[in-house]
């Protein structure tokens, strides 16, 4: 071994045997003892006493945050070890506060160590840091050893700082160490003392704990800021305050910067200042201040690390807020072990953060706030533009591939060829996609929309409005109302920019039309889609064409307009027959049997519900078929077949929850709620209605959440909870009203004015009815909505006292519904005819004995059956 041939082992295997076997190396022979009898004295005679040792910076009365951290150190350095010496590590990124917490708790500390404290600036960030022999020879002229007597090797001088900290209880503060090679000599080597050291990658090798340190959480950010710029003046602008926490990213030294800064000018307002910080083009210049500048904090990481890192961490300024490895390996153009490892050395020097592991598995990364700035304006240096944006064109179109095969899985059949990937690609984001679709994508959601704006940013044109068309499928299994829209506005957008013949804006109003469809705007979303059409009809485009108009007729069933909902199914299904194409032919039989139940054609409804079914279950689609049976169930509810109705839902349901289809399984709760609500099950009802708002508003649905509400409304007003129905009703109205789905408008209005005729309020009963007749007339042309609304205003003008107006609503409404064929709903109007008779004090049993009639012709003879099919409610 080295020793055995005439030398001694170097610094680092000493240090390791003798922390093994407790001892040290002058016991074991490799060294002098420079221990002395007595305290050392100077060459004046005069005894050093260690309490001259007081090396501390001094520390701040603004110091804030980080409690447990210093409750969790301050444990450990507050009671020294008697055995081995006390070691505590505080790692952190740039700005954080290591230095700040080391000298706020070294001067906590001092009664503990009552021989001292040394403090040192390793200067670990600089391109030269301090060479630990250096900083042995300063502390070696504190404890008073002339520069004559200070060895000349680094191990001699260290063996010498431990002989005199032998004996003593001293606390090191060894802030900003570059690595544990630079910090191993400056450790005591006895019991007694203990050390502190500030870095900003972790120091995980010399033992002891290891205390990561994070940036401040917003209530911490503001109560700092607060003490720098007093009390009263932060009390008076609460608002910007909060703002100006939140752009520092609660980084300690950025809000010191910002504290300083707004202490020089106490004319500005804080308002003004935090205006001026919202535009990040300038944020990096206002937080510096004196000696005091983030960027150059921030600069001091980044120009530590090798070419390549620092090219990593510059593409990484295109990324969103959190993101995966494969992320930056797409940017690169790389593998992706060799993306990790870059990420990993980037984190060790606290550039990236490690966010934690994804739902799908995956590790996930993110930058600060201020730190992504910093990583802007390096790439704007530093990086071309085209080199930005081929890096973006390959993450985008990443991006494209992997919602399109996750999309292919959930949603069959749905635009496959917008962007076409090779179904062999196997990078990690499709193999991610393809292992768990559900979850990939809602954990991609925000890059996906990211991707969606850097794309539109840097001028991608085709890969913005490709991007936004491949999400449009999972945007609508989500219900991700707002996303889909923000997403899609950017692209019709890009599709103006490009000198093409149209058909990518076709795709766009194509998507926008289906969600505005969602929304309620209905007359918008006919006309997006119209537009569409006759492009993709100029190109011959059948397929596309024919998906169009089942979205045209699906937006005029919403409306209630559902005679030319069957024009546009049976236009759609023609052609969907003549490409072969039998999911679309699935899809669009659906639509017509919607709108066949719609106008009481219950017989063509369960045919084309049939044959729909016939087509899922052939192609293997489990979820279409399973949202078939729903509609399917719907028929049979609206006859009064309670039993089969519960059956198809209940099937269905499985499926869902097998498939976590949280929408779905949403609607079919509250289907099978409204058939527990029909058949006077109400607790049971209430309970399924709130299982079914609690998903919509997991889902952000607040289209589903409103319908809920109105269901469960109605619930109450059957149960007689007279207030409950208000606050609900009055809910679903103001969020219909807010997304302007007229047609639901007018339902909740119908709901209400019955409500107002219970309680005797006739006048608010009208107004409520008057808004109804409005928008079921002159805006949706629903004719089922009309004979309802016809058969509202006799009951209220009945209750009323107004017989004459009660009678005419009532024959109109008899008329629309024997036109429509719904014989129940004529059982209806028959019952209400024969309560306005007994009002009038002539014979009610005519009407009654014809409305019994009808219900048992439609199998309904139970007492209780009959009289909750014909209550007035």
């Amino acid at each position: 071994m080295e020793w055995e041939a005439g030398s001694r082992p170097n610094w680092d295997y000493q240090d390791l045997l003798s922390r093994l076997f407790c001892t040290n190396p002058v016991a074991l022979g490799w060294a002098a003892n420079y221990a002395p009898a007595t305290p050392p004295r100077s060459s004046r005679g005069v005894l050093l006493s260690a309490r001259t040792l007081m090396h501390l910076p001094p520390g701040t009365d603004a110091f804030t945050g980080h409690r447990e951290e210093v409750a969790r150190l301050v444990s450990l350095l507050g009671s020294p070890s008697t055995a081995a010496v006390t070691i505590a590590a505080v790692s952190g990124a740039a700005g954080v506060g290591k230095t700040a917490l080391a000298i706020h708790l070294a001067h906590q500390l001092h009664d503990a160590y009552p021989d001292g404290q040394l403090y040192v600036d390793l200067g670990g960030t600089d391109t030269s840091p301090a060479a630990a022999g250096d900083v042995l020879a300063g502390f070696l002229r504190e404890f008073g050893i002339e520069g004559s007597d200070i060895p000349e090797g680094l191990d001699e001088r260290a063996r010498k700082y431990r002989a005199c900290l032998a004996g003593r209880r001293v606390l090191v503060v060894l802030d900003n160490a570059a690595d544990e090679t630079q910090l191993r000599p400056l450790l005591p080597g006895t019991a007694g003392s203990a050390v502190l050291v500030t870095s900003r990658a972790p120091i995980a090798t010399l033992g002891g704990m290891h205390v990561p340190l994070d940036v401040l959480p917003e209530t911490e950010a503001i109560e700092l800021l607060s003490r720098l710029i007093g009390a009263d003046r932060a009390g008076t602008e609460p608002d910007a305050v909060r703002a100006i926490a939140r752009l520092c990213g609660g980084l300690p030294l950025a809000l010191r910067i910002a504290g300083a800064r707004l202490m020089s000018r106490p004319n500005w307002t804080v308002a003004w200042f935090a205006d001026r910080l919202a535009d990040e083009s300038r944020r990096l210049d206002l937080l510096a201040v004196g000696d005091l500048e983030v960027r150059a904090s921030f600069a001091l990481s980044y120009h530590s690390r090798s070419a390549e890192e620092q090219s990593a961490f510059r593409m990484l300024a295109l990324t969103a807020v959190s993101f995966p490895a494969w992320n930056l390996a797409t940017l690169l153009d790389t593998d992706l072990d060799e993306a990790e490892q870059l990420l990993e050395n980037l984190a060790d020097a606290q550039l990236v953060e490690i966010a934690g592991i994804d739902t799908t598995g995956a590790i996930r990364y993110r930058l600060h706030d201020l730190v992504r700035v910093f990583a802007r304006e390096c790439s704007a240096r530093h990086d071309t533009d085209d080199a930005r944006r081929n890096a973006a064109r390959r993450l985008v179109g990443a991006y494209a591939t992997a919602v399109t095969a996750a999309a292919s899985i959930l949603h069959p059949g749905a635009d496959p060829d917008i962007y076409n990937p090779d179904c062999t690609d196997r990078t990690a984001a499709v193999e991610i996609a393809r292992a768990d679709p559900r979850r990939w994508f809602t954990v991609e959601q925000p890059n996906l929309v990211v991707g969606v704006e850097l794309a539109h940013h840097l001028g991608l044109w085709e890969q913005t409005w490709q991007l936004a068309a491949a999400l449009s499928a999972m945007f609508e299994w989500r219900a991700d109302w707002q996303a889909w829209a923000h997403t899609h506005e950017l692209a019709l957008d890009a599709t103006a920019k490009i000198a093409t013949d149209g058909y990518g804006e076709a795709v766009i109003l194509r998507s926008l039309g289906a969600l505005y469809r969602e929304l309620g705007r209905f007359e918008e979303a006919a006309t997006m889609l119209t537009r569409a059409a006759a492009v993709f009809r100029r190109f011959a485009d059948q397929r596309r064409w024919a998906a169009t108009m089942k979205l045209i007729g699906d937006t005029r069933r919403y409306q209630g307009r559902l005679d030319d909902a069957l024009d546009a199914f049976s236009a759609s299904l023609l052609t969907a027959q003549c490409e072969s194409d039998d999911r679309s032919v699935a899809g669009v039989l659906n639509g017509l049997g919607d709108a066949s139940r719609g106008l009481s054609r219950f017989a063509e409804a369960g045919r084309y519900f049939t044959e729909s079914l016939t087509i899922y279950r052939n192609l293997g689609d489990e979820l279409d078929h399973a949202r078939t049976l729903v509609r399917y169930g719907l028929v049979y509810r609206d006859q009064w077949n309670n039993p089969d109705a519960l059956r198809l839902f209940d099937q269905a349901l499985s499926v869902f929850e097998e498939f976590d289809d949280q929408r779905w399984r949403a609607r079919t709760l509250r289907h099978i709620a409204v058939v527990h609500r029909n058949t006077g099950n109400l607790d049971h009802a209430l309970g399924l209605f709130e299982e079914s708002l609690s998903l919509f508003d997991r889902l952000a649905d607040r289209r589903g959440i409103a319908v809920t509400l109105r269901n469960r409304g109605d619930a109450h007003r059957l149960a007689g909870n007279r207030a409950h129905a208000a606050a609900d009703l009055t809910r679903a109205l103001a969020i219909f009203e807010s997304i302007a789905d007229h047609r639901w408008i007018a339902r909740c209005q119908l709901s209400l004015t019955d409500l107002h005729r219970v309680n005797g309020a006739y006048d608010q009963a009208h107004h409520a009815l008057d808004t109804a007749f409005d928008i079921i007339y002159r805006t949706t042309g629903d004719r089922p909505a009309q004979a309802r609304a016809q058969r509202q205003l006799g009951i209220l003008c009945r209750d009323g006292g107004d017989y004459d107006t009660a009678t005419t609503a009532l024959v109109d409404a008899h008329t629309l519904f024997t036109n429509l064929g719904d014989e129940l709903w004529i059982a209806r109007v028959h019952a209400s005819l024969a309560r306005l008779a007994q009002c009038r004090g002539e014979d009610p049993e005519p009407e009654r004995k014809e409305a019994l009639a009808i219900c048992h012709r439609r199998g309904i003879t139970d007492p209780n059956s009959t009289e909750l099919v014909l209550k007035e409610w």
